[in-house]
């Protein structure tokens, strides 16, 4: 037998409050025919003792004060899920919908239900709400709910009810105190009972029977105050509602609240909560804790991305080309940049001086923006890109030049065999707001081959000096074995081993540079050490296997990988190098013979060296060194301290095991020694080691 409408009237909503009062404020289990508060909803409102009125804006500003939707700046959308006192199961889905800058749409569904053999319920609310700002800082809401609810016993239907309500709210950031939020929201406003006729409160009709109250209009003072990672909130309704958030930078937050009610006989409820975000969204947790009631967990996860225009329009970028063997220099951050102003982009010529680039960016807007800039390219930079400047304030209206502050290439880009063009492509976001779109655009540049450099600063060849390559290594190593010591004794440690690794590339003849004379731009292409020593041992018939630039850096590393600090030396002709004798100072040496025949570098006496000259011998290439160089110098610079400014590249290649042989080794040492030159030149050493 079916229920009448007397009885499904008062069944209906008596149910509702069941579900509500045993999982939400605790209450008991006892029925009654009206409800004195609404269901509070929402993971950060929830965690925080239902307060949330005034808080930031949020997917759940449909509930909470659909005044705040037009405050927010994002798309959001906000699930949750629980649990109720393991009786019925709670589900509710959220979302902020922006439809300009300062109109936004807001839409929530709260679904509660259980279902057994004996006893069904459910009931389910829909609001939709629209909000403008007529001003900064200004939020003005209107939203409309309807409620269903249902109920059957045994299988037999104990009634349906439903019913609209309207809302209210008003959200306003206080501008003369930053991170001060007041509001006022009113629930349930309003219902629209029959044709024409308007109660307040939420009201259902049953059965296309009578009408009854489910819920009272309820009106919402609240406020809330955020400074640095600290929020609270205080709302008052039906009792306190006050709630605190602890930011943990923009990674995670930490939340706590209490709801005090008003109603006699009624405890606090203590609430608790946490959540873990993202670019995108948050994971989220809140534990509701009546004093008359089991806990109850909720478990949400929001999603959000912005709606905002990007923060800058990019007007011009400019972009050098790239070379993989500066791989090292372009990371590193501590180089000079800055932000410039420009007035107008017709100022643009795209000429980037020495900076590996620059953009020009304009704020459009009536406030400041901190910018980020990152590149990518497909294939070498990270799968994100690369981070090229970051936090760069832009104040409203300004254009500023922003120049790269480091660019980090793949390890992919020293496998590049060919230079190749590629599209780099520029994404400029808000660092305050990492969800907001970006502004996005794209340039092509050339990315060169691992071998090639722009030898525009001599210091810049240092980066193909790989001392630590296990090829050189070994190589070095197995000359000085092979070598023996027949060399005059006083001469220095130095000097000797720089003798004999000489002697180990005597088979390695010049090949004519195409690029001689230097001139300032030129790029050259340049073999890295271990793709010469192979090619060096056993060539035969002096296969020209090597140019000006290959040999210097082939014997810088050999020379460094043995511990000799070496140099390198631009004249107007070409480049060659230089090595510490050992520490003498150059004030010692003009006192002697050694004055003549060395050069000053950082005040010691260093030895000049023309690699061009390997095949002749140590001897030959010392004699014509010092002449280039006493001809002219342009500008030199210790390998050791390039290294500090552009780094090495040191891509990999596969370990050669290459042999020497010792005889011819010896043979050119042997013809060192006998050379008059040398003699003479070494004279000062193997005099005072003769002196008694």
């Amino acid at each position: 037998m079916s229920a009448g409408p007397a009885a499904r009237a008062t069944v209906v909503p008596g149910l509702a409050l069941l579900a509500f009062a045993v999982t939400f404020l605790g209450v008991g289990v006892g029925v009654s025919v009206a409800v004195e508060a609404e269901i509070p909803v929402g993971i950060r409102s929830l965690s925080m003792g239902y307060s949330g009125a005034a808080g930031p804006a949020s997917a759940s500003a449909a509930s909470l004060n659909i005044g705040a939707a037009s405050l927010l700046d994002e798309y959001a959308v906000e699930a949750t899920t629980s649990n109720l006192s393991g009786l019925l199961r709670a589900n509710y889905l959220a979302a902020s919908i922006p439809l300009s800058e300062n109109q936004a749409v807001g839409f929530e569904w709260l679904g509660i239900g259980a279902d057994d053999d004996e006893l069904g319920f459910a009931q389910n609310r829909l609001r939709v709400g629209y909000s403008r700002s007529p001003r900064k800082g200004l939020g003005l809401g209107f939203g409309l709910n309807y409620r269903t609810q249902r109920a059957s016993l045994d299988g037999a239907s104990l009634g349906s009810a439903s019913g609209w309500s309207a809302d209210l709210g008003v959200l306003w950031a206080v501008p003369s105190v930053p991170g001060l939020r007041a509001a006022l929201s009113v629930r349930n406003w309003m219902s629209l009972v029959g044709a024409g006729e308007l109660r307040s409160g939420a009201w259902t009709r049953v059965d296309d029977g009578p009408t009854q109250r489910l819920v009272p209009r309820s009106r919402v003072v609240g406020a809330a105050y955020t400074r640095r990672a600290w929020t609270g909130a205080v709302d008052w309704n039906d009792g306190w509602r006050l709630g605190v958030e602890r930011a943990v930078g923009g990674l995670a937050a930490a939340r706590a609240g209490v709801f005090v009610p008003t109603r006699d006989g009624e405890g606090p409820t203590l609430t608790t909560g946490a959540a873990l975000n993202w670019a995108w969204g948050a994971v989220e947790y809140a534990l509701v804790a009546p004093s008359q009631a089991a806990a109850t967990s909720h478990f949400g996860v929001t999603l959000r991305t912005s709606y905002l225009d990007p923060p800058v329009i990019v007007e011009a970028i400019a972009m050098r080309d790239l070379y993989p063997a500066l791989r090292e220099f372009y990371a590193r951050p501590e180089r000079t940049v800055g932000t410039r102003p420009y007035e107008s982009v017709a100022e643009f010529s795209g000429d980037t001086s020495e900076r590996i680039g620059e953009f020009w960016l304009h704020n459009p807007g009536d406030t400041p923006v901190r910018v980020g800039v990152r590149v990518h390219i497909d294939g070498y930079t990270g799968r994100s890109g690369t981070e090229v400047a970051e936090a760069v304030r832009i104040g409203p209206g300004e254009r500023r030049i922003v120049s790269i502050q480091k660019f980090l290439l793949a390890d992919e880009a020293l496998e590049l065999t060919e230079s190749r063009p590629v599209e780099a492509r520029v994404h400029v976001s808000d660092v305050r707001n990492p969800s907001r779109r970006r502004a996005v655009v794209s340039t092509t540049l050339l990315l060169h081959a691992r071998n090639q450099l722009l030898l525009d600063d001599l210091a810049k060849l240092a980066a193909f000096i790989t001392p630590t390559d296990p090829t050189v290594r070994r190589f070095g190593t197995r000359v000085l074995q092979a070598a023996g010591d027949d060399l005059p004794s006083g001469l220095p440690s130095n000097l000797r081993r720089a003798i004999a690794l000489f002697a180990g590339l005597g088979e390695m003849a010049y090949e004519g540079d195409p690029n001689m004379p230097r001139e300032s731009g030129t790029i050259d292409a340049i073999r890295y050490p271990s793709e010469l020593v192979g090619a060096i041992v056993g060539a035969g018939n002096g296969a020209p296997v090597g140019d000006c630039d290959d040999a210097t850096v082939l014997v810088c590393s050999l020379f460094e990988a043995l511990g000799i600090a070496t140099a390198l030396i631009q004249t107007p002709r070409h480049v060659l190098m230089a090595f510490d004798l050992g520490g003498l100072s150059y004030g010692r040496a003009q006192a002697t013979r050694l004055g003549d025949v060395t050069i000053a570098i950082d005040g010691n006496a260093w030895a000049p060296l023309e690699t061009t000259l390997l095949s002749r011998g140590f001897a030959e290439a010392w004699r014509a060194g010092l002449a280039e160089a006493r001809s002219g110098v342009l500008d030199s610079v210790t390998v050791r301290s390039a290294w500090e400014q552009y780094g090495v590249a040191a891509p990999v290649f596969p370990t050669a095991d290459v042999t020497v042989s010792g005889a011819d080794i010896r043979r050119r040492i042997e013809k060192v020694r006998t050379d008059e030159w040398f003699q003479s030149a070494t004279a000062p050493f193997t005099g005072a080691a003769q002196a008694p």
